[in-house]
C-alpha cells in the first residue's frame, strides 16, 4: 500500500521496539481513544511486548515510509478466527493520509494468521477511527461492551474472502 508520501511497508515488531511503541502508546490522544485510558508503565509494556512478539496468534507490525516509522498495527486472533485490529499512527505523522495505507499494509501482513474476519472496537465518540475503518471497508455491526466500555463493533472479511455480496 502507498500513501501520498510513498509506499508503506511493514515489518514485525521486535523487543527492541519497546521504547518507540511505548512512546506512541502513551501519547495523550492515543490514550484517550483507547479502551483503557491510563498511562502504561514501561515494565508493564515490555512484558506485554514480550508476550505479543512470542504469540503465534498475534501479529504486531510497525509501518514505515522510507526509513521513517509512522505507526503500528496489531491483529490478535481469537478461537473463532476473528482478528481483533488495533492501529495507531505516530503522533507526528497524523493528518498526512497515512492511516488507511498503514491499516491495509497491516491487514495484508496478517493473512498468515489465518484470520476469517477482522474486527475492530471503537469508542462511539472516536470519529477519526470510525471514519478510518469505514474507508478501509469495515462495516458497523452494532454496539457491544468490551473491557467494560461501550464500543462500536466493526467487521471486514480479509481481502479475497468471499462475502456473498458486493461492497
Amino acid at each position: 500500500m502507498s500513501s501520498a508520501e510513498g509506499p508503506i511497508r511493514v515489518r514485525r515488531a521486535v523487543a527492541g521496539d519497546a521504547d518507540l511503541l511505548l512512546e506512541w502508546a502513551n501519547d495523550p490522544a492515543t490514550r484517550a481513544a483507547s479502551l483503557s485510558s491510563g498511562s502504561i508503565a514501561r515494565s508493564e509494556h515490555v512484558a506485554w511486548l514480550d508476550r505479543v512478539v512470542g504469540d503465534q496468534r498475534t501479529g504486531l507490525w510497525i509501518g514505515f515510509v522510507g526509513e521513517r516509522p509512522v505507526g503500528q498495527v496489531r491483529v490478535a486472533l481469537d478461537e473463532a478466527g476473528d482478528g481483533e485490529v488495533s492501529i495507531s499512527v505516530a503522533p507526528g505523522e497524523r493528518g498526512h493520509g497515512l492511516a488507511v495505507p498503514l491499516l491495509e499494509a497491516g491487514l495484508n501482513a496478517a493473512t498468515d494468521l489465518g484470520v476469517t474476519e477482522f474486527v475492530a472496537h471503537v469508542r462511539p465518540e472516536n470519529e477519526p477511527s470510525r471514519r478510518l475503518f469505514d474507508r478501509a471497508g469495515f462495516r458497523s455491526v452494532g454496539r457491544v461492551e468490551r473491557d467494560g466500555v461501550d464500543v462500536v463493533e466493526l467487521r471486514r472479511r480479509p481481502a479475497g474472502a468471499g462475502t456473498g455480496s458486493s461492497s
